[in-house]
């Protein structure tokens, strides 16, 4: 009870300085979820930043939360962790509180209003929450002006598997989403299966002769058991281990330096394909046919849906 009416008193006196113009007109975007949702929300941010917002980040999710869907796998804030050099205002708590009760933007990317684009025209004092829809030029001009990636931020392990990459001309990452997408998801659909996997490297191998493929996945056992031996035979395959969930952005700068890329659900394949180095981008790029990977055909110059 006395925690409900402090949120209402938050929130009124918040509405008040909102109408009578006494709030700062900042705008506060939460982040939440793994490095590439972390990059997604950076870009609305960078988008809102560009139209003459002043722009803040809200953390507390990872101090909250900080998991998977299902609640095993961890998430944290890794973004600076990967692109140490990028500028980054973090949100204050209480700033943030004050927000989040009296001007809060809650966007569902699944269900969103008749202009799904709005939100580029927001102005603050605003609290924005939610998966908000990309515009084109999003990706990949701006996405790839923003995030550059920065190898020395790779450990002893990330520099051996690094090394090997590149010591191959037609290096494939095999992206194996699993963890609470091991299961079908509304959001994501049904999981890419050992056959998708195997047709996929089947078509790189035949594209690529002599490809040599490495499999990225936050659950290598079930690669060792379940896809390793499916693969066509001869088929030079490998699983890069030492990375777990908590360490997912080590994972998308090797697999950025894949010149071919086999995707999965999620964003970890297609975002690991916009940061290639300009001279990968004739690459092949095989898409999980998932409910969003049709309008990334566009995005690369070899692109297919398996």
């Amino acid at each position: 009870m006395i925690k409900r009416l402090a949120k209402r008193g938050v929130a009124a006196v918040g509405k008040a300085a909102r109408r009578l113009g006494l709030l700062p007109r900042r705008m506060v975007v939460r982040m939440d979820g793994g490095v590439c949702s972390q990059m997604h929300f950076y870009l609305v941010g960078e988008m809102l930043r560009r139209k003459g917002n002043e722009v803040e980040f809200d953390l507390t999710w990872f101090d909250e939360w900080g998991k998977d869907c299902d609640g095993i796998h961890v998430r944290n804030f890794d973004l600076l962790r990967m692109f140490p050099s990028l500028p980054f205002r973090k949100a204050s708590p209480a700033f943030t509180r004050l927000l989040r009760l009296s001007c809060p933007d809650s966007y569902d990317y699944f269900n969103p209003p008749a202009d799904p684009l709005e939100w580029i025209s927001y102005r603050g004092p605003l609290y924005m929450r939610g998966y908000y829809h990309d515009p084109e030029e999003m990706y990949p001009a701006l996405f790839r002006q923003i995030f550059r990636p920065d190898l020395s931020v790779l450990d002893k392990s990330g520099r051996d598997w690094l090394e090997l990459i590149d010591r191959e001309a037609d290096a494939c990452a095999v992206h194996v989403r699993r963890g609470d997408l091991a299961k079908s998801n509304p959001a994501y659909g049904d999981p890419a299966t050992v056959g998708y996997f195997r047709r996929a490297v089947e078509r790189i191998a035949s594209m690529a002769p002599g490809a040599r493929f490495f499999i990225f996945s936050d659950d290598p056992e079930w690669c060792r058991v379940s896809l390793l031996p499916s693969l066509p035979e001869g088929v030079d395959a490998r699983i890069v281990e030492g990375n777990g969930s908590d360490r997912g952005y080590m994972d998308l700068l090797l697999m950025s330096r894949c010149r071919h890329i086999v995707c999965s659900q999620g964003s970890m394949g297609r975002f690991a394909a916009l940061l290639r180095p300009d001279a990968l981008l004739g690459g092949h790029v095989i898409l999980f046919p998932g409910k969003s990977s049709a309008g990334w055909l566009t995005r690369f110059p070899d692109a297919s849906l398996l």
